[in-house]
């Protein structure tokens, strides 16, 4: 998700994960991931936070594999 820089800090992406991960339809999804660069006591306040085991993810980015 991305919020434009006008709306920032009215607490809209808070609001949007908030109701992601309370939509009934998806409550059989057991683990949620995000990335942020800058918001993470935003997102601490919904439950997240540090990976439990980060050494199992990898990334791929199309421009290092050229």
């Amino acid at each position: 998700m991305f919020v434009a820089e006008p709306h920032r800090r009215k607490g809209l992406a808070r609001a949007m994960v908030r109701f992601a991960i309370d939509h009934p339809e998806l409550a059989d999804v057991r683990r949620w991931v995000l990335a942020t660069r800058d918001a993470h006591p935003v997102y601490a306040g919904l439950g997240f936070g540090p990976l439990t085991n980060p050494d199992h993810l990898m990334e791929f980015r199309r421009e290092a594999a050229r």
